[in-house]
């Protein structure tokens, strides 16, 4: 049919027949870039495992220390999926300035206490005295809201990343469904067969393709009338719907195309173009195809990236606050019970919880608390007091003058201790007593 058109010169040849009925210029791309991203956005990058919301690609502070190279490995080949990004390829991008400077001012909530041993006697335990919250176990108070207490300096003021998109085809020529029915019910979510461009895996590149066009030509309507009125090439006529194509040449001349979606022409075009090169033939299922951008805004500018980190920080303040300080438990004694002041400045004997022993720490305290006799049956220590946010620990305010209280350890062991405390006065003296069984 092409052949016929140039030859004869019909309407102005098969190149101008073809640029009339897409409605574009002849030298214009028959997909266009709006249709592919789109399509590549909503097919081929949205449907990764790793990739947000909206197809965005996230850069995280990891990516910014390691000048972006994490992104191949991240959106690269996952499950079914082949990658957004070329494996083979290293992202690059500069973040960080040769003068970046982040610096962080925090408080400490850890407090050193007077601690007693039933075993070894007097003994010294760090703790957590953490009233500000939200959580109420952070070693260290950070705020990076505060720009007093955090600040970033020395980001690039307009980064850019180089990468590499690269989209594998399907391993067969994927044709056309043609003749209607059923062909003209042949959609995205509802393909006709097996081997419709529809039924393929969203990422392939004969999908994005197809869906490019399909963006471009879904409301495409044409009549395109030559040869004196007798050859006609329709697309959305005579009740069909928008963008397919019939060609209706006398006596079927040419051997004109069945009667199919633009956008199916469009995809089969471009997989022989793709195979079909000047230089060599490509097999089906090898031309993969790949593209570098370089110098691709990341989306924020230096001062932007400065402020959008805060809030992420100020999420992780926690795992931070435990990151930064390391263990701080392994320097302690093992007491059961320490002297410390609560909320409002009032001190009271903690008996020690499983966050004082460390969180694999074994935490071998049948009975904890403190008791009015050595049967451990009357407890006069309370874990929840008015007031006070901690609710892991019994706790016991201890009067001026005498008291006697006891007390199992982690070995099971019972002791009885009476302590003096002298009014007008935060210290205490301990006298301990094992029980004999």
């Amino acid at each position: 049919l092409r052949d016929l058109s140039d030859a004869l010169g019909i309407g102005g040849g098969y190149s101008q027949i073809l640029a009339d009925a897409l409605g574009i210029p002849r030298t214009a791309s028959i997909v266009s870039t709006a249709g592919l991203v789109e399509s590549f956005k909503t097919n081929f990058v949205a449907t990764h495992p790793a990739v947000g919301e909206d197809a965005k690609l996230s850069i995280t502070l990891e990516d910014a220390l390691t000048e972006l190279a994490p992104l191949a490995h991240r959106y690269g080949p996952t499950l079914d999926h082949p990658g957004v990004l070329d494996p083979t390829f290293v992202p690059h991008g500069e973040v960080f300035g040769p003068d970046f400077q982040m610096s962080a001012v925090a408080a400490s909530n850890l407090r050193l206490c007077d601690g007693v041993d039933g075993d070894q006697g007097k003994g010294f335990i760090s703790v957590v005295a953490d009233e500000i919250g939200p959580s109420y176990h952070d070693e260290l108070e950070l705020d990076f809201s505060d720009p007093s207490s955090f600040s970033v300096s020395g980001l690039v003021d307009n980064p850019t990343v180089d990468i590499r998109f690269r989209a594998i085809e399907a391993p067969q020529f994927v044709p056309s469904c043609l003749g209607n029915p059923p062909c003209q019910g042949n959609v995205p979510i509802n393909p006709t067969n097996a081997s419709s461009v529809w039924a393929l895996d969203p990422w392939l590149l004969e999908y994005n393709v197809a869906g490019g066009a399909r963006n471009d030509y879904l409301n495409r309507t044409f009549n395109g009338s030559y040869l004196f009125g007798t050859a006609h090439v329709l697309i959305g006529q005579d009740g069909n719907p928008p963008g397919w194509l019939t060609y209706d040449i006398p006596l079927g001349i040419g051997n004109p195309p069945e009667d199919q979606y633009l956008w199916e022409t469009v995809l089969e075009v471009g997989q022989v173009a793709l195979h079909q090169t000047p230089f060599a033939t490509i097999p089906e299922g090898t031309a993969a195809v790949a593209f570098t951008l370089e110098d691709v805004p990341v989306g924020l500018t230096g001062s932007e990236a400065a402020q959008a980190v805060r809030p992420y920080l100020q999420a992780q303040a926690s795992e931070l606050s435990d990151f930064l300080l390391g263990d701080y438990r392994k320097n302690n004694d093992s007491v059961d019970f320490y002297w410390r002041r609560a909320e409002g400045g009032v001190p009271y004997l903690f008996f020690v919880d499983q966050n004082d022993v460390g969180p694999d720490a074994l935490y071998s305290y049948a009975n904890p608390g403190f008791f009015r006799t050595s049967a451990l049956t009357e407890k006069v220590s309370t874990a929840t007091i008015p007031g006070l946010t901690d609710t892991s620990h019994e706790k016991l305010e201890i009067a001026v003058g005498q008291t006697t209280i006891y007390f199992a350890d982690d070995g099971g062991q019972t002791y009885r201790a009476r302590i003096v405390r002298e009014a007008d006065s935060d210290e205490l003296e301990i006298r301990l007593a094992r029980k004999v069984k």
